[in-house]
């Protein structure tokens, strides 16, 4: 069979309706319009989405800015409260440098006033040194004379008779015998004087020695330091209400614009004070400061200073082991912890009585027991813890009475002033002890008022005297020294005003140490040559 080589036909397409392209064209317009819409939304979605990470992560950044901002507040609090006890730390060890260098300065104080007072004392040793090297030289140069005047007398009876010439004699003998014998009496009594004064003074030191008491004279001052001006405007208030409140409440002046960095306490009453500065030192550190506050804190540090006192009068009376105490005559020593004589803390200087009473009983080999000695020693002050008029010694030995003490303690508190007219050592010792505690160097210190009246008064009682022309007190009050008329007093009648004046002076003023009285007697011999 033949093949066909032709070139195959092309077919003709078939032919396509009209509504079939309008339908796709139409469809294919929706689609794409769907597509696009489709398109659209997912745009939109992707916005919101888009604007709530960056509002999340906004919200995560401002929460994280806040908390940045606490912590940073917590951590400049915390650096805040670690600079102020950085601060207060800085502020307690310059307290306890005052405080050291204070004391460092009372004690140079002290023992310069001690060496004014040992080279006083050699001083006035070298005085009667030289004293009594120009009465020797007087004396020999009298008894010169009196036998020149002797032999001159002799030569001139030598014409006499025998009975005139033994007159004379013996007369004479007589003179220079009575003349020896005054002069080895002022010798030996000068002597025994002198080894009694020795013997004192060793049972006085050896007493001393023997007293253990650490504390000295304590010059305390009511002042409360501040941490910056700013705290003086909260303690006055508004229109002044704090101060007045406080002022009223603790019976003290609160001095405000005085001193800088400080407030200053101004009261008779040393408890009134130290309740007022315990007060305002607690109201400073609580920072809370209104009349309410003020009210409540003071009375709660009235309460808490009495068994403050209460307390160190029972530390005291446990160091002297004297046994137990009535609880009143306790609470009458708790009050002596913070009242003062002449500066000397009246508590301490009590329980130093104590001491001393006790070793001078013993050093002058009295038998009296140490219990009893101390318990008269520590009581001797009491009155001065009652707030009653009359003097200290009468309170206090009734007060004693009543609480049972034993009579030789009651007689010595009521008559460690003035003997109380008993004849019982142990007021003596008693007396002894006071006197040796407040005149010990750097224990008292008088006022200018009463070192005034002392001079004054030293002056007076020489003036007073029969003969003198003038009387000078020297020497701080040491020395009294007496001029008199040398045409109405001798030296032997000199010598006698000077032992009156002697006498009147330690029977009518206290004064601690001795004075020394220094009579002169002065005579010139005056001409002219032409």
């Amino acid at each position: 069979m033949p093949v066909d080589t032709s070139p195959p036909r092309r077919r003709s397409p078939l032919p396509i309706p009209t509504e079939s392209l309008l339908i796709a064209a139409i469809g294919a317009v929706l689609g794409g319009g769907a597509v696009a819409l489709a398109a659209r939304r997912g745009t939109i979605e992707a916005l919101r989405g888009a604007e709530k990470v960056l509002a999340e992560a906004k919200r995560r950044a401002d929460e994280a800015i806040e908390e940045g901002a606490i912590k940073g507040e917590l951590e400049a609090q915390r650096l805040l409260r670690e600079a102020n006890r950085a601060a207060e730390a800085r502020r307690r060890r310059l307290h306890r440098y005052k405080r050291r260098l204070f004391a460092l300065r009372a004690a140079y104080r002290s023992a310069l006033a001690e060496l004014e007072v040992e080279r006083a004392e050699a001083e006035s040793r070298e005085r009667s040194m030289d004293a009594r090297e120009r009465d020797r030289d007087r004396s020999e140069v009298e008894l010169q004379e009196a036998i020149r005047d002797q032999r001159e007398a002799l030569g001139a009876i030598a014409g006499t008779g025998v009975e005139e010439a033994r007159r004379q004699l013996k007369e004479g003998l007589r003179e220079e015998v009575r003349a020896e014998a005054a002069w080895e009496t002022r010798r030996q009594r000068e002597l025994a004087s002198q080894r009694a004064q020795e013997a004192a003074r060793q049972v006085i030191v050896a007493a001393i020695e023997r007293c253990a008491v650490e504390r000295s004279a304590e010059h305390s001052v009511s002042v409360v330091p501040i941490a910056d001006e700013t705290m003086k405007g909260r303690v006055i208030g508004r229109d002044g209400r704090n101060i007045r409140a406080f002022e009223s409440a603790t019976g003290v002046d609160l001095l405000v614009d005085d001193q800088p960095d400080c407030l200053v306490l101004s009261a008779y009453d040393p408890v009134k004070r130290e309740v007022a500065r315990l007060a305002l030192g607690a109201l400073i550190e609580n920072g809370r400061i209104t009349p309410e506050t003020i009210d409540r804190i003071v009375g709660s540090e009235r309460d808490r200073l009495l068994e403050v006192m209460r307390a160190e009068a029972q530390r005291v009376i446990s160091e002297l082991e004297i046994g137990p105490v009535h609880p009143e005559i306790v609470a009458l020593l708790g009050r002596l912890r913070f009242r003062t004589s002449y500066t000397q803390n009246v508590l301490y200087h009590s329980q130093e009585v104590a001491l001393l009473t006790d070793h001078l009983a013993v050093e002058v080999g009295l038998s009296y027991p140490h219990e009893l000695c101390r318990r008269a020693g520590l009581f001797h002050d009491i009155g001065k813890g009652i707030d009653r008029a009359g003097p200290h010694a009468g309170l206090g030995a009734e007060i004693a009475r009543h609480h049972g003490e034993d009579e030789l303690v009651v007689e010595a508190i009521a008559g460690h002033h003035d003997g109380g007219g008993t004849a019982s050592p142990l007021v003596s010792l008693v007396s002894a002890a006071d006197a040796i505690s407040g005149s010990r160097p750097g224990a008292r210190r008088q006022t200018v008022a009463h070192y005034v009246d002392r001079l004054t008064k030293l002056e007076e009682m020489g003036a007073g005297m029969s003969g003198v022309h003038r009387c000078y007190a020297v020497q701080a009050g040491r020395e009294v020294r007496v001029l008199v008329h040398p045409q109405e007093v001798d030296d032997r009648q000199a010598r006698i005003l000077a032992g009156c004046l002697a006498g009147r002076i330690s029977d009518e003023i206290r004064f601690p140490g001795e004075i020394k009285v220094t009579v002169i007697r002065e005579t010139k011999a005056v001409t002219y040559a032409n």
